[in-house]
């Protein structure tokens, strides 16, 4: 009787281990099996940019799940004669990327800007627009002379002069390098020159806007925790116009931010950011105008970041 008794406790032990290991066995299969991908097509980013003198990138991603979400296309056309050379264009998906290239041939090489509108299985998700550079038009300009009229053939050219102003509160960081972690603040002087039979007063405009795109967010191509699109660029503010006769100038300057405990035009650049090595903003300069169309004109600026703002600042315990 004991011998059975003893025989039933072991095969009843050797049960309930056996079956212990098993439910061990299926929670760490779990735990190590990747999660379905539930990607949405409320979270896809729209990036574009202009990729060579004759063709526009255009990427759209989930920046979360990276996943599938259907079928996507993009419609396109430039700003210039409405949307007589509006098309749509496929995109294809590989490795958590959609993709296509857009051949401005396609829409009869027009320059300035280009919308943008993506749209997915559920119909339009989101719009954007990008910039072919033109640094300088002509047009036809008629005057009477002599008693006759007589064309006159005018060009303008669009030039930049950027300027970085680094953080100049702390001496600590007013070197050739930047530490990260430290705002800074960038400045776009513009003009517009053409013949000087231009009245720049009645037929020239320096540039009006700019956007900035940064390398901390990879460009255009970033991933954050956030999933706004408006956080990997920053628009700029028209603070200062000219007219001086046949010159058209401007100034544009970062819009106040927020986070700014003064309000100043600042970007802050994050602590992260490697030592030794350059932090360079892409800008567009655009919204400058003239009888021939818009002018327009990419923009890099760059400086050297070394260190960040924890060398200069520390946090005490109050005694």
């Amino acid at each position: 009787m004991r011998m059975q008794r003893s025989l039933f406790i072991h095969r009843f032990t050797d049960l309930f281990t056996r079956s212990v290991m098993a439910v061990l066995f299926f929670l760490v299969f779990i735990a190590l099996t990747p999660a379905s991908v539930f990607a949405a097509e409320s979270d896809v980013v729209l990036m574009a940019s202009q990729q060579d003198l004759g063709s526009i990138a255009i990427r759209a991603k989930d920046p979360i799940d990276k996943g599938f979400v259907g079928e996507l296309s993009i419609k396109i056309w430039s700003a210039k004669n409405s949307q007589d050379d509006i098309k749509t264009y496929p995109l294809s998906y590989a490795g958590g990327l959609y993709s296509a290239t857009v051949n401005i041939a396609d829409h009869q090489f027009d320059k300035g800007i280009y919308y943008i509108e993506l749209h997915g299985p559920s119909g339009l998700l989101k719009s954007d627009f990008t910039m072919m550079a033109v640094e300088g038009n002509e047009w036809d300009r008629y005057i009477y002379h002599e008693g006759k009229v007589v064309g006159v053939r005018c060009r303008a050219v669009l030039s930049i002069e950027p300027e970085i102003i680094k953080n100049s509160t702390e001496e600590a960081n007013s070197s050739e390098q930047f530490k990260s972690g430290y705002g800074y603040t960038t400045t776009f002087k513009s003009n517009v020159v053409s013949n000087i039979e231009v009245d720049a007063s009645t037929a020239l405009t320096g540039a009006g806007n700019a956007r900035v795109i940064f390398p901390e967010f990879n460009y255009r191509d970033g991933s954050t925790i956030n999933t706004v699109y408006g956080q990997f660029d920053r628009l700029t503010d028209c603070t200062n116009r000219s007219e001086i006769n046949n010159l058209a100038g401007s100034v544009l300057e970062l819009k106040e931010n927020p986070f700014s405990s003064s309000n100043k035009r600042v970007h802050f650049t994050p602590i992260w950011y490697p030592d030794n090595l350059n932090y360079t903003a892409y800008t567009d300069v655009f919204d400058a105008w003239t009888p021939g169309g818009m002018l327009s004109m990419p923009v890099l600026d760059s400086f050297t970041v070394d260190g960040n703002v924890y060398d200069d600042w520390q946090v005490n315990q109050k005694r």
